[in-house]
């Protein structure tokens, strides 16, 4: 999904040592859990497709109200990131874990509990709501 996200140019072998060498200084949260995943997998030359798209804000197609679900300390998805879309989709609800690692969902019961009641009842968690990691 990634590798279809912009038209950005590939970097170069050195470009990518030296990210990956600056990212176990300046995040240590992401070198620790797949550093080599962090700075080689977004590199995309393998993926034999590329997006004539542009990045672009989402626009929503729905007036339900859309359930976004972050962590503050998500190594492959920043959490400014997730705030961002929250406010694009202007229909939305955020739902945040304290905590690192990607993925919110299989780290914490209370993430887990809210989203559930939201796919089988329709009931949005309370604004602004944060859930602690496991």
């Amino acid at each position: 999904m990634a590798c279809a996200d912009s038209a950005a140019n590939s970097p170069t072998p050195e470009q990518l040592q030296s990210a990956l060498a600056d990212l176990a200084v300046k995040a240590p949260l992401t070198s620790r859990h797949a550093p080599q995943r962090a700075v080689l997998d977004p590199d995309c030359r393998s993926w034999p497709y590329h997006s004539p798209e542009q990045p672009h804000a989402a626009r929503p197609t729905t007036d339900t109200t859309i359930l976004v679900v972050g962590s503050t300390a998500d190594p492959v998805t920043p959490y400014a990131a997730t705030r961002q879309l929250t406010a694009e989709l202007g229909n939305a609800s955020l739902l945040t874990r304290g905590g690192d690692g990607n993925t919110a969902y299989g780290r914490s019961t209370c993430i887990r509990t809210a989203v559930d009641t939201f796919l089988t009842q329709g009931t949005l968690p309370a604004p602004g709501k944060g859930c602690p990691s496991d």
